[in-house]
């Protein structure tokens, strides 16, 4: 598996969203919405509030294509991030490119689903 929990720790603000087949929205910096990653510990920020916390696990899954219903490059969304070890819940994809981080989920052609980016801060 080409991430491992060292690759996702630190600080990541949220930079851009799309959910559905809607346009994306643009956020500003110093949004507050972030997520806090920390071995395998995270913390979610909406508007600098601690909305949730726990645990994760990250697992090699290539499934991506056909859960989301999007072409997807090849190679890229090959890792799943687990929430506090709900293993039943909707997959959540990651990739990692420099500073930005993607999470994308749901099934696109639907219209149920998400693609969030997050940029690194620290």
């Amino acid at each position: 598996m080409g991430l491992s929990t060292a690759n996702l720790s630190g600080l990541w603000e949220l930079s851009q969203a799309q959910v559905s087949l809607l346009p994306p929205t643009t956020y500003t910096s110093g949004n507050g919405n972030t997520y806090k990653f920390n071995k395998n510990n995270y913390e979610k920020y909406e508007n600098n509030v601690l909305v949730k916390s726990g645990t994760f696990i990250l697992m090699e899954d290539t499934t991506a294509e056909e859960t989301v219903g999007l072409v997807l490059p090849a190679g890229k969304y090959t890792t799943r991030i687990i929430f506090d070890d709900n293993i039943t819940a909707e997959k959540t994809f990651l990739q990692i490119e420099g500073n930005n981080l993607v999470l994308l989920s749901g099934y696109f052609p639907l219209d149920g689903g998400s693609n969030y980016s997050y940029q690194k801060i620290n």
